[in-house]
């Protein structure tokens, strides 16, 4: 249950009710088998959030920093042009296709975890068919356990959201739209091993998490995984 409390609060954020894209959609059988008539799908995916935000106290202090800019940061983007490429390869390894086009440049985004980019900004660009895109949500190093007798031993983990979606354009129809998260409880340690050898441990953090998200989301595109409502994780479908 924890997993998917901490699940919850990073996709939605601090959304309030009403919001659009906050929930799973999942692609029908039909629709999945009609992807290999598709002329062309587009791919795309939006700006990475540039920096990595460190939260290091949380609560009102995390609200108030984001809000202010004042949070220290870490030059290190997102990794969700490397989730959108694994997607991809996967989707052509496992289903021959052979007709995707992945758009030359990231397009703009406000990376607002509960609202998704509107449809009509993808039709303006790509103009008819189907596009997937990939957009990030949340990127910080998050305190996990403190100590407060000696900070240096106080841990950190990754936070990173990454949200997916098949649209069709003419209409605007979301054919499917799913998310990964991977949190900070999963892999933390202390900062200055984070950050020794040139933050190696994070940059293969950050490698590991774009691989594991992009599995994940073609497990659930292609139906082999479903969202869990009770642990927020992707379960194998049962044949």
């Amino acid at each position: 249950m924890r997993h998917a409390t901490a699940f919850l609060a990073l996709i939605l954020g601090v959304a309030t009710s009403g919001c659009s894209g906050a929930f799973p959609v999942r692609l029908s059988a039909a629709e999945r088998s009609r992807l290999s008539e598709a002329p062309v799908i587009h791919s795309v995916h939006y700006q990475p959030i540039r920096r990595l935000r460190v939260v290091t106290l949380g609560g009102a202090v995390e609200m108030w920093e984001g809000m202010t800019g004042t949070s220290p940061w870490i030059g290190i983007e997102d990794p969700v042009a490397s989730v959108e490429a694994g997607f991809l390869a996967g989707l052509q390894r496992e289903m021959k296709l052979t007709r995707i086009e992945r758009f030359d440049r990231p397009l703009p985004s406000d990376h607002v975890p509960a609202v998704a980019v509107d449809p009509e900004v993808l039709r303006r660009v790509f103009h008819d068919g189907l596009v997937l895109d990939f957009e990030s949500t949340a990127w910080r190093l998050a305190f996990v356990s403190r100590n407060f007798l000696n900070s240096a031993k106080t841990t950190y983990g990754l936070d990173f959201v990454v949200r997916a979606r098949l649209i069709r354009l003419p209409d605007g129809v979301v054919l499917w739209e799913e998310y990964c998260a991977r949190t900070s409880e999963e892999a933390h340690r202390p900062l200055g091993e984070i950050m020794a050898d040139g933050a190696a441990h994070l940059r293969a953090r950050r490698d590991e998490i774009a691989a594991s998200c992009a599995e994940e989301l073609l497990g659930l595109f292609l139906g082999r995984t479903a969202r869990s409502g009770w642990s927020g994780r992707a379960e194998p479908v049962a044949r």
